[in-house]
């Protein structure tokens, strides 16, 4: 059995086992080859979650234009990700930037409401959806 596994017995003792039981010489054979095959990497939970947190914090900080490109790709190497993936993730994030930029502010959203362009309830629901209370909305409005 490879290091790692369960270990209670050795790929030699299993493959005579599975033999005992009829199984078919090629196949123990195949079967104690894959058996005695050394273990992949340890789990590494907490480089695991390390990395995750790592991506995460690129995305959001290349969202917010608060790093480069070049920058994220440092990061994306630190944690693995092949140039080829890069590229595509870099690109769904320039897309994600693009697209979140054209979300309107909370003091556009005002501004627009004192040009008429939106009526008191429309202004108060776009409001809400960027987070305020609907009594903050409220006084946003009232100050504007």
């Amino acid at each position: 059995m490879p290091d790692g596994a369960a270990g209670a017995i050795s790929a030699d003792v299993a493959g005579e086992w599975a033999f005992k039981q009829g199984m078919a010489e090629e196949v123990v054979t195949a079967l104690k080859a894959y058996w005695s095959q050394t273990a992949g990497p340890a789990a590494t939970p907490w480089a695991n979650r390390a990395a995750s947190r790592l991506f995460t914090v690129t995305h959001n900080e290349f969202l917010a234009d608060h790093i480069d490109e070049a920058l994220a790709r440092v990061n994306l190497d630190l944690i693995g990700v092949l140039a080829a993936e890069q590229n595509t993730i870099l690109a769904y994030w320039d897309a994600e930037r693009t697209t979140s930029r054209l979300a309107l502010t909370q003091a556009q959203i005002v501004k627009a409401y004192k040009k008429a362009e939106y009526t008191h309830d429309q202004a108060i629901s776009l409001l809400e959806e960027k987070g305020m209370t609907p009594a903050d909305a409220e006084t946003r409005l009232a100050i504007a």
